[in-house]
C-alpha cells in the first residue's frame, strides 16, 4: 500500500511542470516585444534527370466568314434632310463616229504619170444615199524602143491612160432598200512599133438596178437585181470597130424560215448575152 503511494506521487511531481506551464502559454499574447510568426511552405522538391516533354499548342482550322449581304436603310427620312438643289443627270447620245463625206487625190511625175482620184458621198436624207467616184491614172512618154532599137525609130512614144467614173444611189423604204448604180470606163493607149497610128479604145459600161428586204420580221425575205454591161474595142489603125458585146445578168432570191433550224430558199438566175455590130 505504501508502495502504491510513492508510485502515485512520483507521477504527480513528473507532470506538475507540464501543467504548469501551460497557463502561462494559453495566456500570453503578441506584443510589439514578443510576436509569434508562422511561416508555411509547400514542399516541392526539384527532380534532377527529369525528361522535358514539349507539348504543341492545338492548330485550329482556319474558318473563312461568310460575305455579309448589303444592307440598305429602308427607314423614312424626314423632307428637311434632302437638299433643295440637287445634280440633274447627264445621258449622253451614243452614236457611231460619222466617216468623212469627201477624198480626193492628185499626183504628177516623171513619164506623163498622172494619179487623180475623187471621191464624195452625198447624204440627202436619213433615207438617201448619192455617192460620186472619179478615177484617171496612166502615162505619156518616150520609152526606149527595146527589143527594136536597131530600126530608124529608137525610141518609143508609149501612152496609156485610164478613165473610171461611178454614181451609186441608195434610198431605204421601211421594209425595202432600192439600190441604182452606173459605171463608165474608158481606156486609151498604142502597141510598139507603131506609136503614131496604132491607137487602140476600148470603152465598157454598166448600169446596175436591185431592190432588196432589210426587214426580219417578214416572212419571206427576198432580193433581185439586174445588170446591164456593155463593151466595145476600136482600133485607129485599120479603122476597124468590134462588134458591140452587151451582157445583161439578172438574178432572184426568196428565203423563207420554216422553223429555227429550218429554212427554204429559191434562187433565179439568167445570163444573156447580145453582139452587134
Amino acid at each position: 500500500m505504501k508502495r502504491n503511494y510513492y508510485t502515485t506521487l512520483g507521477i504527480a511531481l513528473i507532470a506538475l511542470p507540464t501543467w504548469a506551464q501551460q497557463p502561462q502559454q494559453s495566456q500570453a499574447k503578441d506584443s510589439t516585444v514578443n510576436r509569434t510568426v508562422v511561416v508555411e511552405q509547400n514542399y516541392t522538391p526539384d527532380i534532377l534527370d527529369a525528361s522535358k516533354i514539349n507539348i504543341l499548342p492545338q492548330v485550329e482550322k482556319l474558318v473563312v466568314s461568310e460575305k455579309k449581304g448589303v444592307e440598305y436603310a429602308i427607314s423614312a427620312a424626314p423632307a428637311s434632310t434632302i437638299p433643295t438643289t440637287t445634280m440633274q443627270s447627264y445621258v449622253g447620245k451614243e452614236e457611231l463616229e460619222k466617216a468623212k463625206a469627201g477624198y480626193a487625190r492628185l499626183g504628177y511625175g516623171n513619164y506623163g504619170n498622172l494619179d487623180l482620184l475623187g471621191n464624195y458621198l452625198f447624204r440627202l436624207s436619213k433615207r438617201d444615199r448619192l455617192n460620186v467616184n472619179f478615177q484617171l491614172d496612166g502615162m505619156d512618154g518616150e520609152l526606149n524602143n527595146i527589143p527594136y532599137a536597131a530600126t530608124d525609130a529608137p525610141q518609143w512614144d508609149a501612152r496609156y491612160y485610164r478613165t473610171r467614173a461611178a454614181i451609186d444611189y441608195l434610198h431605204q423604204f421601211n421594209k425595202v432598200t432600192l439600190n441604182t448604180a452606173a459605171h463608165f470606163g474608158l481606156s486609151n493607149f498604142n502597141f510598139k512599133p507603131e506609136s503614131i497610128h496604132n491607137s487602140q479604145k476600148f470603152t465598157s459600161g454598166d448600169f446596175h438596178l436591185g431592190v432588196a428586204s432589210i426587214d426580219e420580221s417578214l416572212p419571206i425575205q427576198f432580193k433581185a437585181a439586174t445588170n446591164l454591161m456593155l463593151y466595145q474595142r476600136k482600133n485607129h489603125l485599120d479603122s476597124i470597130t468590134s462588134p458591140q458585146e452587151a451582157q445583161i445578168y439578172t438574178e432572184a432570191n426568196l428565203s423563207g424560215r420554216i422553223s429555227d433550224e429550218q429554212r427554204i430558199d429559191l434562187s433565179l438566175s439568167m445570163h444573156n448575152l447580145i453582139y452587134e455590130k
